[in-house]
């Protein structure tokens, strides 16, 4: 069952980062916003191509950093992961679909430059 303060929107596959830190724990984050519809796995040298598209770095050099960052799927309502994703924009990284990724990466690029 989805959060209650998700959109009603459909459901749809969304793949994402999600960096776990103390302060921020991810396990806590997901299960109050999407309950059991989510799947996070340790990223891995099978997340190359993406660490490098989302990070502009490769997987080790990721790695090497000491962070904590998770490969995570939901099955959730587009707009709400998106209000969330963009809440959360410190510790998460959308991978796809490319809709969602643009629809983010715009609202990045309007609200930084109201900031120049």
């Amino acid at each position: 069952k989805q959060h209650p303060v998700m959109q009603n929107d459909p459901p749809s596959d969304i793949y994402m980062f999600c960096q776990d830190t103390e302060a921020y724990p991810l396990a806590n984050m997901l299960v109050d916003t999407f309950g059991s519809n989510f799947k996070a796995v340790p990223i891995t040298q099978a997340h190359d191509l993406s660490i490098r598209n989302c990070f502009n770095m490769t997987y080790q050099a990721l790695n090497s950093t000491g962070e904590k960052w998770y490969y995570v799927t939901v099955n959730a309502s587009r707009r709400g992961t998106i209000l969330w994703a963009k809440q959360q924009i410190e510790h998460v990284v959308i991978i796809g679909p490319d809709a969602v990724r643009t629809e983010i990466n715009e609202f990045i690029n309007t609200g930084a430059a109201r900031y120049r």
